[in-house]
């Protein structure tokens, strides 16, 4: 069976539907907590990684003294071609392990906001010019050196990227459940302005319109990357 580890920052961005699709596609899913200290696996452990959101910076190390240890590790993953999937703050420290810059953006993009593809490069190819995914960030980042663009929003150019055939880095969040949205949502919205920033009724019914289309586009994405 393939193994496949799940690497959580936070206890409120949980996996979601990516536990959906391991359990549908034969996947034995390790989820490794990394507020609670877990340790992280062995490359030899597993045959792909996908790393999760959080609030947090990619360089606040001060904080949490886990991120350089992370760094290193996803450094020594892309060394050995195991394939990685960052979403959010993954797809900003691989961003970073790969060369790229990481910095705050000019607003936060929070909210059910449509995002563009540029690119028909795989695992993109099945997906349409245009689709409506969840965003939960302040942040943004460069494309590393040798990267490609595969996504761009209205907001920020910095939504999906490719580097070589193993590291898939995403802004949006596809992998949303109704439940994780709850948690994210306790932990409060940051005040304005921003002209890309939903309030709380607004992001509730954007699931409601867009959860399960999202699950669906998730499932392509991971199928056409990581394998059925």
């Amino acid at each position: 069976m393939h193994r496949l580890a799940i690497i959580q920052h936070v206890p409120f961005e949980g996996p979601g539907y990516l536990k959906k699709w391991a359990v549908m596609r034969g996947r034995r899913a390790h989820l490794i907590r990394r507020y609670r200290g877990d340790a992280l696996p062995e490359p030899p452990d597993m045959t792909a990684a996908v790393i999760l959101g959080g609030p947090m910076n990619v360089d606040d190390e001060v904080q949490y003294p886990w991120l350089a240890e992370e760094k290193q590790w996803l450094a020594g993953l892309i060394e050995r071609g195991v394939p990685v999937v960052g979403i959010c703050l993954g797809a900003q420290l691989l961003a970073q392990v790969l060369g790229g810059e990481v910095f705050a953006g000019p607003y936060p993009e929070i909210g059910w906001f449509p995002v563009q593809r540029v690119t028909d490069a795989a695992p993109f190819t099945a997906l349409p010019e245009e689709w409506t995914p969840l965003h939960w960030h302040g942040d943004t980042f460069t494309l590393p050196p040798g990267g490609q663009w595969l996504a761009r929003s209205e907001a920020y150019p910095a939504q999906a990227f490719r580097w070589e055939k193993h590291v898939l880095g995403l802004q949006f969040h596809l992998e949303i459940t109704r439940d994780v949205l709850h948690d994210l949502l306790k932990q409060g919205l940051p005040d304005g302005p921003s002209p890309y920033l939903q309030n709380r009724v607004a992001i509730l019914e954007g699931f409601e319109s867009h959860g399960a289309e999202n699950h669906q586009l998730l499932v392509k994405v991971l199928d056409a990357f990581l394998g059925k």
